[in-house]
């Protein structure tokens, strides 16, 4: 009948109906699965990114820094290198000496016949910690441009050269002849003192071939930190030798006392020529880092 027809076409619907909402039910379970699977994988791909991009930054930061730190290099390289110039022009012309032995330097530099005669000027033959610049200079004085020679006839030598030249008048220190000068050992408790620093050849750095004129210069005089370890020093050792401050104030083996206020000098050739040293040293090093 048309009822059952009916019924049996209902039956029929609702079976694949069922089927249907089976397979939905199937497909909804699977994309919920994924949807899950997929939300914990972005959460844990949003959680590399933020720290890649924090990573990025750090990176970044440190690039900018290290950019910063190679241009400030870079000005102070640049810096380093126009003072070192400036400085190795005027150890080339022999600035801050007088002018009869810048004169006979330089004509020595193109001269062998007087090069050869001329083994060193006392201030280029010598070194010193800072602390003892302005002690050793004051200790030395005139004899900082004192040059030296192999022996007297060298020395007479030069001598007919200025005269020659009408230059002026240098001091010669011949390495056979000049004698070096000792403090007697007794003195030894003495310069064991809080404040003594030893004798001022003990002081300095030169080759061994200078030895006698190095002594001959400054194996005499004491270097001290102030004028109150001079006074003491000077009266228990009765002013057997000369004594000079860092801040080179002088007392003499006859009692007299030189002192106060030292004028900086431009020419201050221990100065140049330590700075010259350093900065050979720092732009070395500069040059390394700047091409790596």
């Amino acid at each position: 009948t048309a009822l059952t027809e009916d019924i049996s076409a209902y039956e029929s619907n609702l079976i694949m109906m069922k089927e249907e909402y089976a397979t939905e039910q199937a497909d909804f379970t699977a994309l919920s699965a994924w949807l899950t699977e997929n939300t914990e994988a972005y959460a844990q791909n949003k959680e590399k990114l933020k720290s890649l991009i924090s990573q990025n930054n750090e990176v970044l930061s440190e690039v900018s820094a290290l950019t910063d730190k190679t241009e400030a290099l870079g000005e102070k390289f640049i810096a380093a290198k126009s003072r070192q110039k400036i400085l190795n022009e005027m150890r080339t012309a022999f600035e801050g000496y007088t002018f009869s032995v810048k004169n006979l330097l330089r004509d020595a530099k193109e001269d062998k016949a007087l090069s050869d005669k001329i083994q060193g000027v006392v201030a280029q033959v010598i070194s010193m910690d800072r602390k003892f610049e302005t002690a050793i200079e004051t200790a030395l004085g005139g004899a900082m441009q004192n040059i030296i020679t192999a022996d007297e006839d060298d020395a007479k030598k030069l001598i007919e050269y200025l005269k020659l030249k009408k230059y002026g008048r240098v001091t010669f220190l011949p390495m056979n002849a000049i004698k070096p000068r000792f403090i007697d050992p007794s003195y030894s408790r003495a310069l064991s003192a809080n404040g003594c620093y030893g004798v001022a050849d003990s002081l300095v750095r030169y080759d061994a071939k200078f030895d006698r004129v190095i002594k001959g210069l400054l194996g005499g005089t004491v270097i001290v930190e102030n004028m109150d370890v001079a006074v003491s020093l000077a009266r228990s050792a009765k002013y057997a030798f000369k004594i000079v401050t860092l801040e080179g104030d002088v007392i003499n083996t006859q009692g007299s006392i030189t002192g106060g206020s030292k004028k900086n000098d431009i020419a201050n050739i221990f100065s140049h020529e330590r700075e010259l040293a350093e900065l050979n040293e720092k732009i070395a090093k500069a040059e390394v880092i700047l091409a790596s």
